[in-house]
């Protein structure tokens, strides 16, 4: 029994220290969690985002650009058929030649004739147009690339055909004299495989496997 009084004893004592504890704990753990509160400044400053007479319009300037935007959306054209003839017209619509009193004659180039044109017909004002128009004459032509001869058979300039500009393809074969060696022409085509492309009445301009040129006179 004396056992037992002792337990009971020292439960009691344990017990009273638990009852002075417990209030203790529990009113730190409630100061830990309650946040601090805000002052008068701070409330004001936070109240003023909720104001709507203290709101202010925000302007905001984008960067200028350099590129070109559409302004104005009803200036489109409102048909495929208004954009074709927009685009059309944009190109070169005459071509000039020579009657027979040796005047230039500016003719139209009807509309349903440009898309098969290319550059059989060059562009007005360009140097291959105005070749054409002093009476040159295609004469040799590779690709992109045009020798026009010119109507005293000795001049030769080169072009390019899709640009109407002057060049100076086989411009330095062109001012040689022509090889004049004994059957010259005859042995350069059937013992070298030279390829007659062109020819004038007293020489002819002969190609080779390799892409050479060279001018070898007739026999």
């Amino acid at each position: 029994m004396p056992k037992l009084k002792n337990i009971f004893l020292i439960i009691l004592v344990l017990g009273l220290v638990y009852a002075e504890l417990l209030p203790t704990v529990f009113s730190n753990k409630s100061e830990a969690q309650t946040p601090t509160g805000l002052d008068s400044e701070q409330s004001e400053l936070l109240l003023s985002f909720f104001n709507p007479e203290t709101k202010q319009k925000l302007e905001i300037t984008a960067p200028k650009s350099e590129l070109d935007f559409i302004d104005d959306i009803d200036s489109l054209p409102n048909s495929a058929t208004e954009i074709a003839g927009d685009s059309v017209s944009r190109i070169p619509t005459t071509y000039t030649t020579r009657n027979s009193e040796d005047t230039i004659v500016y003719r139209a180039i009807p509309l349903e004739d440009q898309a098969f044109i290319g550059n059989v017909i060059p562009k007005d004002g360009t140097a291959l147009a105005n070749a054409y128009n002093q009476g040159g004459r295609a004469w040799y032509q590779e690709e992109n690339n045009v020798v026009v001869i010119f109507p005293n058979t000795e001049t030769f300039r080169s072009f390019n055909k899709k640009t109407g500009g002057e060049t100076n393809w086989l411009q330095d074969r062109l001012n040689y004299s022509p090889i004049s060696s004994e059957n010259a022409l005859q042995n350069y085509t059937q013992n070298y495989h030279g390829e007659i492309v062109a020819e004038t009445d007293t020489w002819t301009l002969v190609k080779f496997p390799s892409g050479g040129y060279l001018k070898i006179a007739k026999p």
